[in-house]
């Protein structure tokens, strides 16, 4: 459970129902504090941003661009990259550092992100926005 590693947890579920049982089901735990929000997944929740890590629990063609904005610095998205149905890796993303910033004070892109593939995996799909299509 995350929330044994982490001072706080969000985590985003795109159906109200599942959220609500969610959210008793880890109330019953003792796990209140958990934040249980409804949204889609591949657009992170940038209000409570930044993030020290974010775990994405689903397979998706690429990092969304949304979630590798919303890291803190050295911050580490991790999450199954690759194919809807094969051919993935759980892939670690890490931003870099305050100080690798752009010149003009942004966070540096995606691309200046190190990543690294740490094993293939089979996930289901990530659906949303910037996963593989709306709902179907």
């Amino acid at each position: 459970m995350l929330r044994a590693l982490a001072g706080r947890v969000v985590t985003i579920e795109r159906r109200a129902s599942l959220a609500e049982k969610a959210r008793a089901a880890l109330a019953g735990q003792g796990l209140g504090d958990v934040k249980v929000v409804v949204g889609d997944g591949t657009l992170g929740w940038p209000e409570e941003a930044p993030y020290d890590a974010i775990v994405v629990t689903a397979a998706g063609p690429a990092p969304p661009p949304p979630l590798l904005e919303q890291p803190a610095p050295r911050g580490r998205p991790v999450m199954p990259v690759g194919s809807r149905h094969h051919d993935q890796f759980l892939m670690r993303y890490t931003r870099p550092a305050t100080g690798d910033l752009r010149e003009d004070g942004d966070p540096a892109p995606a691309e200046d992100y190190r990543s690294e593939r740490l094993t293939p995996v089979r996930f289901v799909p990530l659906i949303g926005a910037h996963g593989f299509g709306p709902d179907r």
